[in-house]
């Protein structure tokens, strides 16, 4: 038979997938939005460049700005106006219990904001300090994800978790599709060291 802790584990993970889909739901046209600005900003750049060589287009006239409505990038972690959400999730951040709240992921961080309880919890991830992306588990029934950091990374806003080999990570759970989500962040990962290594070409 299962224990009462087992028992409010269980409804716990039930009510969560419940708000996950309103959140899901909600937030789909907001991101296709966001997308779509993304992709016209960006027109034969791909991506604007690394946090410290991001450019702005410019010719004999002097340069051309591009004007936008700052996003939850801006107005929540205060990030540059020319980072756009690419990928959104709701999920939860683990510690002394779940904090639920959603992550953005943009070409340059991997952000994550909470507000239980009116305890407000941000986390902002540089893709450069990430050393591994993985898959994991919370409380052996919740997929997870794992974001370690590489030695001497310590990540900004809520301070990572430590390991025994003395890297530090951060561990997400309770995501509506928890496999999409990890494949989503190893590509992110992976194009923006894709991106750093075509800036070096260029220099």
């Amino acid at each position: 038979m299962w224990s009462l802790a087992q028992s409010e584990l269980l409804l716990f993970v039930i009510i969560s997938k419940a708000f996950r889909l309103i959140s899901h739901l909600s937030s789909t046209i907001f991101i296709g939005f966001a997308n779509w600005r993304a992709f016209t900003n960006r027109g034969m750049n791909g991506y604007a460049g690394a946090n410290t060589q991001r450019r702005i287009s410019s010719d004999k006239q002097g340069p051309t700005v591009v004007h936008q409505k700052p996003g939850p990038l801006q107005t929540i972690f205060k990030l540059l106006p020319d980072e756009v959400v690419e990928h959104s999730y709701s999920c939860a951040l683990e510690r002394s219990f779940l904090y639920h709240g959603r992550m953005y992921v943009s070409a340059w961080h991997i952000c994550f904001h909470s507000n239980v309880f009116s305890k407000q919890m941000k986390v902002v991830i540089p893709f450069g300090d990430i050393d591994e992306i993985r898959r994991s588990q919370h409380a052996f029934i919740n997929p997870a994800i794992t974001i370690i950091l590489r030695m001497g990374a310590g990540g900004h806003g809520v301070p990572p978790l430590g390991s025994s080999d003395g890297r530090v990570r951060y561990k997400f759970a309770s995501f509506w599709n928890r496999n999409h989500a990890l494949r989503a962040l190893q590509r992110a990962s992976k194009n923006y060291h894709t991106m750093l290594e075509a800036e070096k070409k260029r220099h």
